[in-house]
């Protein structure tokens, strides 16, 4: 199958040298001996991530809108390591056998040489450190060395891209331990494997340090989870993007320490704590209030505003007057407000969260005397989502506007069981539901990405009549709705703590064809063939005739798909789709 590309892909054998053509050849080493390597191929992408010291500050990275794939503009190897290609920036990517895949950057302004070293096989394995701790000095998501003990008997979960992971790089369940001889080095079986010792491995818990150690893993990310002792009542205060998962990235080789640190700490860190209430009498003072949420950037009103209430937050009190310790903690109302009784005359630090961590842990200072009452009013907290949600609606007079009656009652019913969706640019899931019994849905963690996503509908039942979208819904001044008939996906782009509402219209085929009558010869009878073409970077079933795509693999782009009508004498034809 060949790639179409937007830029032409020039043979590595061509015959004559053309105007503004660069050589390009592709020398292959191994890493730190400097051998090289005669056996490997490779390809050239596009480098089009932009430059962070382009004079133009649309083109750095950080501005620059991504795209939504790398062309691929040329492919070599060994025996033909020389391609040709105009002037600009390119990524050689190079697989040998026996080595990691590895790659090189080159801005080709004139006829280059380009030397990729790559990392021998077998790699080292890695580890993930972990650390649980009771965040009471103060309470504030971080580990404040030394003044916070861990945790022991917390169960560490551990997480890839295709769920949880339960055993170690040689098969065995996490926390195998395995035999070494006096070198340290791993005794090495009859099955070219090594020696587990009996009666080790299985859950990975913390020890009386709050210290657990995940060793012989694969380099990859992963999202490390830690578990309460059942039974118990430990909050999670820390989070690094509003879930309860740390993400951890390692390479091979990592020793489970975090590179950020200035000093040896793991690599994962979590912190908990207990509700903790003043005792009667300890105190005379009161404080009161209610936590919302901040809505960022709504033009022209002001930069930031208050939204809805956060869901019975936690609301946490140190002593920063005295032993900076924490002295209180305690879970507010379903309508955010909160009230804490009994507390004695000081200077407080009140920490601010919620259970689900979608938002973002935000303090305040309160000084308090005998015998006061505080009310702190509105206390707005940043989230770290936003939402997209919508009905999906039988659109029985095909308007794609969800209809209602004279005082304002919805007369098209939803439709359940409806797949709505999102996706990465490139063709990759993001998040995906079903609409609810009332033609419902909701994504109430979408990632602010800073950059546009695609709302998409399945239509495998039903027709699409069209797309009504709301941006920032709720916000006042209400922004404005716009309809986009026939649509079966959208541009979304979601910030944090604000709404996009699509509604998408469907019913039963047929449905008008392009001349917007019914009954009529170009009629759509039913939805057509649908798919996507995608890279099948990892083959996650045993018989690969079974594949399917996961979420993560991404699209391929600019691919000719031709539609073959089978005949009755068991020839084919070519149909007009394509």
């Amino acid at each position: 199958m060949d790639i179409i590309s937007k830029q032409p892909v020039i043979s590595s054998r061509s015959p004559t040298k053309q105007i503004g053509i660069f050589q390009l050849t592709v020398t292959v080493s191994q890493v730190g001996t400097g051998i090289r390597i005669t056996n490997f191929k490779f390809i050239v992408n596009q480098d089009n991530v932009g430059d962070p010291f382009d004079p133009v500050p649309a083109n750095w990275p950080s501005l620059k809108p991504g795209a939504s794939h790398s062309a691929v503009v040329a492919t070599g190897d060994s025996r033909h390591p020389t391609v040709f290609l105009p002037a600009g920036k390119y990524l050689v990517s190079v697989l040998a056998p026996g080595y990691k895949l590895g790659g090189n950057w080159i801005n080709l302004k004139r006829d280059s040489t380009l030397t990729v070293e790559l990392q021998p096989h077998p790699l080292p394995l890695a580890k993930i450190r972990v650390h649980v701790f009771e965040d009471i000095h103060p309470v504030n998501g971080e580990d404040d060395f030394p003044l916070e003990h861990g945790l022991p008997g917390f169960r560490i979960v551990l997480a890839d891209a295709t769920g949880e992971v339960t055993v170690d790089y040689f098969g065995n369940p996490l926390g195998t331990v395995y035999k070494r001889d006096a070198g340290g080095n791993l005794i090495i079986g009859p099955d070219g494997k090594p020696i587990p010792v009996p009666n080790t491995g299985g859950i990975i818990r913390t020890d009386e340090n709050g210290d657990a150690v995940i060793e012989n893993l694969p380099p990859g990310k992963y999202g490390v989870q830690a578990i309460p002792p059942d039974g118990s009542d430990w909050i999670q205060t820390t989070t690094i993007e509003g879930t309860h998962v740390i993400d951890a990235w390692i390479e091979e080789g990592n020793d489970g320490y975090s590179p950020r640190e200035g000093f040896k700490a793991p690599l994962v860190w979590f912190g908990f704590v207990r509700p903790k209430e003043f005792a009667p009498g300890a105190g005379t003072g009161t404080i009161t209030g209610r936590v919302r949420t901040i809505i960022e950037f709504t033009p022209p009103v002001r930069p930031l505003t208050l939204g809805g209430p956060v869901d019975r937050p936690w609301i946490a009190l140190t002593d920063i007057g005295r032993t900076d310790e924490q002295v209180y903690t305690g879970r507010g109302n379903p309508d955010g407000t909160f009230t804490i009784t009994n507390v004695p005359a000081g200077l407080y630090q009140m920490a601010i969260w919620d259970e689900p961590l979608d938002h973002i842990i935000s303090f305040r200072t309160v000084q308090i005397a005998d015998g006061e009452t505080i009310d702190m009013g509105d206390i707005g907290i940043p989230r770290w989502f936003g939402w997209i949600s919508g009905m999906v609606f039988r659109d029985e007079n095909g308007n794609g506007v969800r209809d209602t009656d004279a005082v304002g009652n919805y007369i098209e019913e939803g439709i359940p069981n409806v797949p709505v969706g999102t996706r990465f640019k490139d063709g990759s899931g993001q998040y995906a539901t079903v609409t609810e019994l009332d033609g419902r849905y909701s994504f109430n963690e979408v990632f602010e990405l800073e950059r546009f996503a695609v709302a998409e509908l399945g239509f495998d039942r039903f027709g699409r009549t069209a797309a009504t979208a709301t941006p920032d819904y709720g916000i006042t001044p209400p922004r404005p709705t716009t309809t986009h008939p026939r649509a079966l996906t959208l541009a979304v782009l979601t910030w944090a703590a604000k709404t996009n509402r699509i509604d998408w219209g469907m019913r039963e085929y047929p449905l008008p064809g392009p001349d917007g009558l019914g009954g009529t010869p170009d009629d759509e009878l039913q939805g057509g063939i649908s798919g996507i073409v995608y890279y099948a970077t990892m083959c996650n079933e045993l018989n690969p005739r079974y594949a399917v795509a996961e979420d993560y693999e991404p699209g391929i782009p600019n691919v000719t798909v031709n539609l073959y009508r089978l005949n009755d004498d068991g020839s084919t034809t070519n149909s007009p789709g394509r």
